[in-house]
């Protein structure tokens, strides 16, 4: 029996709804267990939520008051869509024309055909749910021994286990930014002078001995940016090594104009 569903890509439209409902291809398995989950939730209530509905406004095009060939309490029992299907086959049994049985409606649809239909009514029997499929059915029985169509599933419970987020994987090259801020990292050497002087104009201390004018500006900017006493020490002997070389001068400088 195919009730009518006569397409063969039921599990690709099935797919395609899961994959509108991810939203993103970029995801962990934790995420797209959590979708499943959702997804099966939303459609039970729809599902259920639309058969109430169906149940409780009866339309009036297949309303058994207006069909004396129905029984009074087939709406709350049989869906709208099979109802009208076998509307169909009752106008088909009116139309005068004889043809033969061959019991391929009914096996297929689950629904009584003209011919069957015809047979009833002749016998003054009304169309039951008995005549029906119990797929057509709001409320189906349970399932016996492995057999019969079960009802639509509720969602399951959520299982025991404690669901982990994936380990991250370091990749290659270069890490990014957590931010978004533009300020540039610390260089080595302020990362040993400190955190004071992080983001701050200070000259690196092997500068100190490349040029004599960097000399007269670094004792200020240290100063300012209060590591003076760290750096005193590269200072002195500064200090001391330049004494010592403008005396070897001097001494000479003397001995060259004694000899003259």
């Amino acid at each position: 029996m195919n009730f009518g569903v006569t397409v063969i890509s039921r599990i690709e439209g099935g797919h395609s709804t899961l994959k509108r409902f991810l939203n993103d291809s970029k995801n962990d398995l934790f995420g797209v267990i959590d979708a499943c989950s959702d997804l099966h939730v939303i459609q039970y209530r729809n599902l259920k939520h639309s058969l109430t509905m169906q149940r409780d406004r009866v339309p009036t095009d297949v309303n058994a008051k207006y069909k004396a060939w129905l029984n009074p309490s087939i709406n709350s029992k049989i869906t709208p869509k099979a109802l009208r299907e076998l509307i169909k086959q009752h106008k088909y049994s009116q139309d005068g024309r004889e043809t033969t049985c061959t019991g391929a409606f009914e096996w297929s649809m689950g629904i009584p055909c003209r011919h069957t239909l015809q047979s009833l009514i002749n016998l003054s029997i009304k169309v039951k749910e008995e005549h029906f499929h119990v797929f057509w059915r709001f409320e189906r029985p349970p399932a016996e021994d492995g057999d019969g169509i079960p009802f639509l599933r509720p969602p399951a419970l959520p299982p025991d286990l404690e669901w982990r987020e994936p380990a991250v994987v370091v990749t290659r090259g270069r890490p990014r930014r957590v931010d978004n801020s533009t300020r540039r990292d610390a260089s080595s050497w302020e990362l040993a002078l400190g955190p004071s002087t992080r983001g701050r104009a200070v000259l690196p201390p092997s500068s100190i001995v490349r040029s004599s004018a960097v000399s007269v500006l670094i004792p200020y900017t240290l100063y300012a940016n209060g590591i003076r006493h760290r750096i005193l020490p590269y200072l002195k002997s500064l200090r001391l090594s330049l004494l010592a070389m403008m005396n070897s001068i001097f001494q000479s400088i003397q001995s060259s104009l004694a000899s003259i």
